[in-house]
């Protein structure tokens, strides 16, 4: 190596010697956003929680039938949004919500909630292994709960057995369709979705919106039985 030759390797490790230190100090700092990350969606989960586990010991002292399926009502939707928080805090993507193990685990709750038997209406799930984001997977988780509460509580009267399947499939075009549909005693022929007035579904319809989505009710389905709804949309 000529002597010309040797301030420009100098400075060559000099740069490169920068640069790994930088490289480091970015991962460190990206390490503690994660875990900033982590620790918010932890005190999220643990603050609905709370305000869940609330809920159900003021139902305690609630005797009339009606209020006390709306206090269920409530805390089976910010459950929904706490389970959201609680997969986020658990898993290694902080952006995406892995929706298969998370719709079991919201039925399963959902199940429990309504002191359904799990022999007597079976639930049957097909869940495509997709991910979504948070914007997405909140108001689908919604949708959700909202369509299982409402067979749990009005598809199955006198505690008789029956079925309810939840589909999430992938189509073309980056399109999600998903669809809940039960073997009970369904609604009235030639009703229009427009006009039924519960806040349930309300929700439903509005939160379809949010997801630019596309929503349909169609009844009956199974042996001229049940109820199906059926929502198209992008992420």
């Amino acid at each position: 190596m000529s002597k010309t030759d040797a301030p420009a390797l100098k400075k060559l490790q000099s740069e490169l010697k920068k640069s790994k230190e930088m490289e480091k100090r970015l991962n460190a700092s990206l390490q503690e956003k994660e875990i900033l990350l982590k620790e918010i969606h932890h005190r999220v989960k643990n603050n609905l929680q709370i305000i869940s586990s609330l809920i159900s010991l003021q139902s305690q002292y609630v005797q009339d039938q009606k209020m006390l399926t709306i206090f269920r009502d409530s805390e089976s939707r910010i459950r929904s949004i706490a389970l959201i928080h609680e997969n986020l805090y658990q898993s290694q993507n902080l952006k995406k919500i892995e929706m298969r193990e998370y719709i079991s685990n919201l039925t399963e709750e959902l199940f429990y909630s309504y002191g359904q038997d799990a022999e007597k209406i079976k639930m049957d799930a097909e869940i495509d292994d997709i991910e979504m984001s948070i914007e997405a997977a909140i108001p689908c988780g919604l949708i959700i709960t909202e369509l299982i509460s409402n067979c749990l509580k009005h598809a199955f009267p006198l505690e008789t057995a029956g079925f309810i399947q939840i589909e999430l499939k992938k189509e073309i075009d980056n399109l999600f369709v998903l669809k809940i549909q039960d073997n009970g005693v369904g609604f009235p022929k030639n009703i229009d979705l427009n006009l039924i007035h519960s806040l349930g579904l309300k929700l439903v319809k509005s939160l379809s919106k949010q997801l630019k989505g596309q929503l349909q009710m169609t009844s009956p389905i199974f042996n001229k039985k049940g109820s199906e709804f059926k929502i198209t949309f992008s992420e």
